[in-house]
């Protein structure tokens, strides 16, 4: 057990010390032993703390309202108060002075507080930082071994071997295992749709590179990274309008909990990627740029443990050529509830549309994705 002594003063009583000897005799020790900076009592409970002492002839205690306190036979008794007494102090500081025969003392400090165990939402965050794994070990085809988050991102963006593998044969999957539970899988390759890791940065998103799937080689690139600074985030790809929905049966990505359970996603961060943003801001070879009424939403749809539709709600990406989102942007997602999986679509302006559905590319970035937990905590 690790000792903290808590004796803070030293006051001498009258007389001269003539020896080490002497000063021995004369001066008391009072020492607590605790391994808690404070101790912390539920309302009405008692616990003893094992004290070491000498030369202590009397002891004077004073204490918070409503606390009790008292020293025997090497032991330290405090009792907190009772929730419902009137006038007592939830917390602050016993002070014991141990005092000699010749009156020389000194004085322990106890930091003490009193509370009760309640439930309470915290939230754990899956923020794709290495430092921030904590799933087990697992192995994707080709032999790629997944121990952190950067094993994730494929090299190069296009036509990688993590995301780009012999159509619908393998299954590219991340877990947010003992966090937040999140997660997500597609069949690979990655344009029929998913979630895919990345760390790509590039400022510049207006000179793609050269070639016709010069698009493709930014999918995955922000022109900042992570959001807040961080090295790691997400990719979503994928849609479903009149079009696809009928010719390819495409179907919504997202992410769920892989342990079934319905929890609040409370919010995520998002921006545009690269891509998105050369197209909207300068046109491509699909998409004219952006105009005054062009708009691009994406929206969010929480499903709960029996697949039913419970809530929606979306975040604009595009509403006119000056505002064009292109920083990392919280979204708020409480309002879909408790859910067991969340999916993403996108809503756009006519012009973004053509004959063969969505012109615009159906990617954007997101970080930091926040979950409500219910958890037991002490106040």
């Amino acid at each position: 057990m690790k000792k903290i002594f808590l004796a803070i003063a030293v006051a001498l009583g009258a007389g001269v010390l003539t020896s080490c000897e002497e000063q021995e005799q004369i001066i008391p020790t009072f020492v607590v032993n605790t391994e808690d900076e404070v101790v912390s009592l539920e309302y009405g409970m008692s616990t003893q703390l094992l004290v070491a002492s000498n030369n202590v002839a009397r002891y004077s205690i004073s204490k918070p309202l409503g606390w009790e306190a008292s020293v025997k036979d090497s032991v330290l008794t405090i009792t907190a108060p009772e929730k419902g007494e009137d006038g007592y102090e939830k917390e602050g500081t016993i002070s014991i002075s141990a005092i000699s025969a010749t009156g020389a003392s000194v004085v322990a400090q106890v930091k003490v507080f009193a509370g009760e165990w309640v439930d309470d939402v915290v939230l754990r965050t899956l923020t794709f930082e290495d430092e921030d794994a904590k799933f087990s070990p697992f192995a994707l085809y080709q032999g790629a071994e997944i121990k952190t988050w950067s094993d994730l991102v494929d090299n190069p963006q296009y036509g990688g071997p993590l995301t780009y593998t012999d159509y619908m044969t393998d299954t590219y999957r991340w877990y947010d295992e003992g966090n937040t539970e999140l997660y997500h899988e597609f069949m690979t390759p990655y344009w029929g749709g998913g979630h895919a890791v990345s760390n790509y940065a590039l400022a510049d998103y207006q000179n793609l590179p050269e070639g016709y799937y010069g698009w493709y080689e930014l999918q995955l690139t922000t022109p900042m990274g992570g959001n807040n600074g961080s090295a790691n985030f997400c990719v979503h790809n994928g849609y479903v309008d009149f079009f696809n929905s009928q010719i390819y049966e495409a179907t919504l990505q997202g992410f769920a909990f892989a342990d079934g359970v319905e929890r609040v996603v409370d919010h995520m961060y998002v921006t545009n990627t690269n891509y998105v943003l050369n197209s909207l801001t300068y046109g491509d070879g699909f998409n004219a740029p952006a105009t005054e009424s062009t708009v691009l939403k994406v929206v969010a749809y929480g499903y709960n443990a029996n697949d039913e539709l419970v809530g929606e709600t979306e975040l604009t990406l595009c509403d006119g050529p000056q505002n064009i989102l292109n920083e990392w942007t919280k979204w708020d997602l409480s309002s879909l509830g408790k859910v067991a999986r969340v999916v993403f679509n996108f809503s756009a302006s006519e012009d973004q549309i053509g004959s063969y559905g969505l012109n615009t590319p159906a990617y954007f970035a997101y970080d930091d994705v926040a979950v409500q937990f219910t958890e037991k905590v002490f106040r």
